[in-house]
């Protein structure tokens, strides 16, 4: 009686038949992209400004800590820009030209919540910051928030595709 030879059996030992995905494996490796798209999001999107002749003036200290609010963000399953981005936004928008006091309102309680929490500054009473935003304030900021976060979006796709 002769053996098939080694070699025959291991050849065939990776053949194997295409594999068919159901509903529930595409919907568990959709959500894998969304995730892995999501850390890259969070770890390498660039940080939008409102003018770009001032981003080089952003502070370090800052931007260091952009990446950890987005994943915070993250974590919270929360869909928009963070307070860390929000100020940075806003900062570069207020070198341009003057705010109304809506905006000067949110960008100082949105300041002081950010050096508050994670340098453990308090700047309240210094800059006059309301501690809590009105409704309609938290309206606004929410808006600014959600559109950043999408065009921060945006731009991470267009640097992917760029890529393929």
């Amino acid at each position: 009686m002769k053996t098939p030879p080694v070699q025959a059996v291991q050849q065939n030992l990776f053949e194997l038949p295409p594999a068919h995905y159901t509903n529930k494996a595409k919907g568990q490796r959709k959500e894998k992209d969304n995730f892995a798209f999501d850390i890259m999001d969070a770890l390498t999107a660039p940080v939008l400004t409102s003018s770009q002749q001032w981003a080089d003036t952003l502070p370090k200290r800052l931007l260091g800590i952009v990446p950890l609010a987005r994943l915070k963000m993250l974590l919270m399953k929360e869909e928009k820009a963070s307070y860390e981005e929000c100020v940075l936004y806003i900062y570069t928008r207020s070198l341009e030209a003057p705010m109304n006091t809506d905006w000067v309102d949110i960008y100082t309680h949105i300041s002081c919540k950010v050096l508050e929490d994670w340098f453990n500054e308090d700047h309240w009473k210094e800059t006059k910051a309301p501690k809590q935003l009105n409704e309609w304030l938290q309206s606004k900021l929410t808006g600014l928030q959600r559109h950043i976060y999408s065009k921060r979006r945006e731009l991470v796709k267009h640097k992917i595709a760029g890529k393929k």
